[in-house]
């Protein structure tokens, strides 16, 4: 069973990245690709991140602006594991428990089933169980350092993280291992969900050289704001037939 579910997993990166500036402008651009899969069957994580980071300075370097910018967006394909599945086992526990003397398909076709409760055939797990997850994330930081004088500067820095994400997961219908739920008529959820994190800083900062002495005095403020929220649905019963797409 073992060998039915594993398999050696290949991950793929690939980056591309531009810089450069003057005197007075500096920016860098980065762009990323991550592929990797699973060592169970059937699952991956696929991310593309893009960055960009950005200064320039004005009036004689008396003003600084500066940008930093990442956003990313990231698919991820499970195995039937943990609270998905249930208390009657995953697909990894499922193959090294389960009597390797049992055939994959029973003679009609279907997926092998001992019919006792509880049964589950580790590949019909990885067949008949499907479980993906978008994820889409972007951190900014945007900031204005003013250089009052030699020793006194101040410095305000705007931030936002907002991540927003789907996870769509279903069970076929007659997969072995799941009559208690549904009557084994195949189920279904969409859950959804976002967080948004405001953040404002201003300091206030001295530096001065006394003699022997070194004089380094911070004041500030700094306010941040967390929004969370999430929703989601639950079906069952359905009359689709094997391999149709519950949550499409």
């Amino acid at each position: 069973w073992q060998d039915q579910i594993f398999r050696t997993a290949v991950t793929q990166n690939y980056n591309l990245s531009y810089g450069g500036g003057n005197d007075n402008t500096n920016y860098y651009f980065s762009l990323g690709y991550n592929d990797q899969q699973g060592t169970v069957k059937n699952t991956f994580m696929n991310r593309i991140t893009a960055r960009v980071n950005a200064t320039h300075k004005l009036f004689d370097n008396k003003v600084v602006l500066a940008v930093a910018l990442t956003t990313s967006q990231i698919k991820d394909k499970g195995a039937a594991s943990g609270a998905n599945v249930g208390y009657l086992g995953s697909v990894i526990s499922r193959a090294i428990q389960t009597n390797p003397t049992y055939p994959i398909f029973a003679p009609n076709g279907s997926y092998y089933t001992n019919q006792n409760f509880g049964f589950r055939n580790p590949v019909s797990m990885l067949e008949q169980i499907d479980i993906t997850a978008n994820t889409n994330r972007t951190l900014a930081n945007v900031s204005v350092l003013w250089n009052i004088t030699k020793d006194l500067s101040f410095k305000t820095n705007l931030g936002l993280d907002n991540s927003t994400g789907v996870t769509r997961q279903y069970v076929e219908p007659k997969t072995p291992g799941f009559e208690d739920v549904f009557n084994n008529e195949g189920n279904a959820a969409i859950l959804n969900r976002g967080v948004i994190t405001t953040t404002i800083e201003h300091t206030l900062n001295y530096k001065t050289v006394l003699g022997n002495s070194k004089i380094d005095a911070l004041a500030g403020f700094a306010y941040q704001k967390f929004e969370n929220q999430g929703n989601g649905v639950f079906a069952g019963f359905f009359t689709s037939p094997p391999g149709f797409d519950l949550t499409n």
